[in-house]
Formats: structure tokens, sequence, C-alpha cells
């Protein structure tokens, strides 16, 4: 009996997992830009019937300088120079914002989530269901 147990919430807990780690937040919509050009930050998996602001600011950082884990509050100031706005929630479940790339040293960047509905913690690389793990599409080349 035990044994048929762990063989049927094994492989649930695993899917449980697996959808977590899919769900991975906003990504970037492009890999490369130039200051002054305009990206798109979205959320690829739907998350639900959710309309307007989220309440969940999005941060450009450069990736080098990402937290390891997540944190309860706000981004500190040296992180929160670069604020693009807030992710807005379509009637479809999906959530975007676009921003306009700005004035940075040329490098590679990520996002920082500040998700107020998830208790107020901040996330890096927008990876507020992975627990800071670095999602694809999660580093945006800025050149000059």
């Amino acid at each position: 009996m035990r044994k048929s147990l762990v063989a049927v919430l094994l492989p649930a807990s695993l899917a449980v997992s697996t959808a977590a780690a899919a769900a991975v937040a906003p990504v970037f919509t492009r890999a490369a830009a130039r200051p002054g050009d305009r990206v798109g930050v979205v959320q690829r998996v739907r998350i639900g019937p959710l309309q307007g602001h989220s309440g969940i600011a999005v941060y450009l950082i450069p990736l080098s300088r990402a937290p390891s884990q997540p944190f309860d509050g706000p981004p500190p100031p040296s992180l929160a120079r670069h604020r693009l706005g807030e992710l807005v929630a379509g009637r479809h479940g999906s959530w975007h914002l676009w921003f306009h790339v700005p004035a940075v040293r040329p490098g590679a960047y990520t996002t920082l989530v500040w998700c107020r509905p998830c208790g107020g913690s901040t996330y890096p690389h927008g990876s507020v269901f992975a627990g800071g793990l670095l999602a694809d599409d999660g580093v945006l080349d800025v050149r000059r």
C-alpha cells in the first residue's frame, strides 16, 4: 500500500515542481538592444484572469549585481535606479510591460522584480515562481 502511495505522490510532486519552473515570470522579448530601443518584459505562461495593474514592479539591473536569492522588502536604492514600471495583466492572463532601454553601460542585464502581492518580496531575474533561478530569455544584452 505504501509503495503505491509513493508511486502516485512522487510523479504528482514532480509535475507541480515542473509547472512552477515553467511559470518563471517575466522575460525579455528580445536578446539585445541599444539604449533608447523599445523592449518588452512579458510573462509567457498564463497566470489567470487578472486584469489591470499587478502590483509587480520591474527593475533593470546588471546581471553581475543580481542577488542570488529572493529577499524580503523592496530593492535597495543601489538596485532600484532603473525602475521600468509595473507589469500589467491582460484579459487572457498574460502580463506585460514595454519600456525604452535607459542609458546604461553596455553589458548583460536582467530584471529584479518587487512583488508586493507576494508578501512584498524581491526576486532576482524576475523569477517569482522559480526561487531566483535565471529564466530562459532572462538576460538583455545592451550594446552601444
